[in-house]
């Protein structure tokens, strides 16, 4: 699932998944918050909640820290349908933590989803863009392309 899409939330608090996205999520689906500091929400299948889930947890947390965190992520979670219109119903909770009350911004993120507000992936849209933002995913790409030289030469 990729592209980024507009949408808006009914008076019932329903989003429209765009048709392009729904075809490969099915009907029955898992939205929760997303990692902290951002606020914004994440829309899966429930098979890749679980691996979500799994990859972030991979033993059960023992620290308070992380405890806490999949307290947050877990505890926030909800089963959703989409209703044969492509909608989902946001939870109130979430919408108020997504800061979702007018224009969405729908977005596939290969395996998943995620729903912000308009308002605010605009902003991070233009904190993506800032220097600081290049130079990190600079050192990220040359990180990457360092793994793959070093894994081709091992091989």
């Amino acid at each position: 699932m990729i592209g980024t899409y507009e949408a808006a939330p009914d008076s019932a608090g329903r989003i429209t998944v765009p048709l392009a996205l729904r075809r490969r999520l099915g009907d029955d689906l898992v939205i929760c918050r997303s990692l902290p500091p951002e606020n914004h929400l994440l829309v899966y299948d429930p098979a890749g909640f679980d691996e979500f889930l799994r990859q972030l947890f991979p033993v059960e947390p023992v620290t308070a820290q992380s405890q806490g965190l999949k307290r947050l992520v877990s505890g926030s979670a909800h089963e959703v349908r989409l209703d044969k219109a492509g909608r989902v119903l946001v939870p109130p909770r979430l919408r108020e933590r997504a800061g979702i009350d007018g224009a969405v911004v729908v977005l596939g993120m290969g395996d998943h989803l995620e729903i912000w507000s308009a308002e605010r992936y605009q902003q991070w849209e233009q904190d993506a863009d800032g220097e600081v933002a290049a130079a990190e995913f600079t050192a990220k790409r040359e990180e990457i392309e360092r793994d793959s030289r070093l894994r081709l030469g091992a091989a």
